[in-house]
Parts: structure tokens; sequence; C-alpha cells
């Protein structure tokens, strides 16, 4: 596995242990909204349907007003039920490992088709967070963004981490890291000052402590670079574009910020900057979603969850 593709497989989110559920039989009614390249599958109705596709609409507009970056693969949310969820979920190889797993959320990406899926019983917005980070860091390491650098790329999508999204483009960042990836056992014993953060490619991470370290670094390096002042995310995209370029951090540093990198490095680290974590889409980029879902007939929802299940295992 890419070593990038690590942190999309760390925030598949579990819980804790459960009883047994019977295998899934497609029972419950399933809604179907199509918006484009983004369609939604949800147990629940067809409002809820509406509200998840312009959560991941508002969410690729965030993505593209931080970073300049668009989607490139059409996406498919499922939003199941509690017992579909346990069904369709939990792979083969996990049910081997811990009989009584309960996965909430996971994203499949694929080379056509990206498919999200969750369990829609969970509380507050857990699962759906959890989605939206793991679609953010598909959205920043492939297509168009696919060659810039790893902090940037890991930069904008962690800055979104836990990120709450309201109906009229209201955003609210996450002050704190809500989804963290996991290491077992093991310290990096790499110092991830910024130069180091500037230089780090994802084949220099050799393991998942410096996988863990240098992935809250480069969201603190976003943090600063995006969401502190207009001028700053403008200087910050010229440096990701500088460097995608191939020119030396240093230089491109110096070019984008009007600065040195050792400046800039002791204005990171030790300035004072506020964080302005409450933003909006811009209204003229807001999404419209159709008013109304289909029912998904039994027969095609079956097939549907073969698809699933199939890219799950």
């Amino acid at each position: 596995m890419k070593i990038r593709n690590r942190l999309c497989a760390a925030i598949a989110c579990t819980a804790g242990m459960l009883g047994m559920v019977e295998s899934a039989q497609a029972a419950d009614t399933y809604w179907r909204l199509d918006n484009g390249h983004i369609s939604i599958v949800s147990n629940r109705d067809d409002k809820h349907c509406a509200r998840l596709a312009r959560q991941f609409l508002l969410y690729e507009r965030l993505v593209d007003e931080l970073a300049g970056v668009k989607s490139s693969r059409p996406l498919i949310v499922y939003s199941l039920s509690f017992a579909d969820a346990h069904s369709l979920l939990v792979s083969e190889a996990e049910k081997k490992k811990r009989d009584h797993m309960r996965v909430i959320s996971k994203f499949l990406p694929g080379e056509k088709l990206n498919i999200a899926a969750m369990d829609s019983t969970i509380k507050a917005n857990t699962a759906t967070q959890s989605l939206l980070l793991s679609y953010g860091m598909e959205l920043m390491t492939t297509g168009a963004a696919s060659d810039f650098p790893a902090w940037f790329q890991v930069g904008v999508a962690y800055v979104t981490n836990g990120v709450d999204i309201h109906d009229d483009g209201s955003v609210l960042l996450s002050e704190d890291v809500r989804f963290i990836p996991r290491v077992d056992q093991g310290k990096t014993k790499t110092r991830y000052d910024l130069p180091t953060i500037l230089a780090t490619e994802w084949k220099s991470l050799p393991t998942a402590a410096d996988v863990r370290e240098f992935t809250l670094r480069a969201r603190e390096w976003a943090l600063f670079g995006l969401v502190t002042s207009s001028e700053r995310q403008t200087q910050f995209r010229k440096l990701a574009s500088l460097v995608r370029q191939g020119e030396r951090p240093e230089s491109a540093v110096q070019s984008a910020f009007g600065q040195s990198l050792p400046q800039v490095q002791h204005e990171f680290e030790h300035g004072d900057w506020p964080l302005k974590l409450q933003l909006r889409i811009s209204s003229l980029t807001m999404p419209a979603v159709p008013a109304s879902a289909m029912r998904v007939d039994s027969a095609q929802l079956q097939d549907m969850f073969a698809e699933l299940k199939a890219r799950i295992n």
C-alpha cells in the first residue's frame, strides 16, 4: 500500500463490540438522488438524500476555494441501516480479526468511481465527517492534484478534519484534530520543522509514526497558510504551485511570501497568528440540489449492495 493511502485507510471509523446482527436482506426502503457526478443512496428519506448531497457538494466547493482543486471522478454515497452497515462494511478479513466489529464508515476509491458508505444510525456528524476527510484526501492526491507537494495535499485535507458544513454555505473548521492516523507502536525520530515539512515526499515517510507526525505538522502549516488571512492564502497556494513546478523550497518561499524561509519559519513557529475557523462558501458557487429522490426497487438495491460488498472485500 502506498504511504499516502495509509491516511485514507486509517480514517475508516470503527466502533466497539456489538451483538450479532443478521445479514442484510435489503428489507429497508432506500432512496436515491442523482445530482451530476454525486449520487446519494439512503435508507432514511428523500430529504436526507438532499442534505447529504448538499454536504458533499459544499465540501467540494470548500476544497476548491481553499486549494483550487476540483473533483475528477463521480462519487456515490451510501447511508445504510444498522443491519446493512454491519453486513456490508465489515470485510471478511476484518471479521476474522474481530467477530463483532462495527464499522461506521468506509471510503473506497476507484479508477472510475469513488464509493463512500456509512452507518446512518451513528449520532452527530462522526460518520459524515470521517467520509468528508477521506474524500478530501482523495481529491487532493488524485487527478490534477496528484503532483502537488505532499505537505499541500495532506495539509489541505486535514484542515477540513472534523468540519461542520451548514446548508447556507457557512463552514466551521475544527480547532482540534478529530481523526488522527493510528500508530500501534514506535515514535518518529524526525523533527518536522518547516524546512523538513517542505522537503518531505510520501516515499520518504518510513513508518506509521512518521505519517502521523507529518500529517499533524502539515495541518498546522496549512492552517497558518490558508485560514489566517486572504493574503497568506494566496502566498501559500503560490508556494505549492512553484514547488509543483520543480522550484526548490527555499527560493519558492522567497518568491511566494517575499520573505526568506527562516523568516517564514519563525513566523510560523513563534508568531501569534489568529485562526479564522468560520468560513462561508461563496454564494456564487452554492450548489443546487434536486428537491426529491426516487425509491430504489429491491432488485436494483441488491445489485448495488453486491457491488459495494465486492469493493470492500
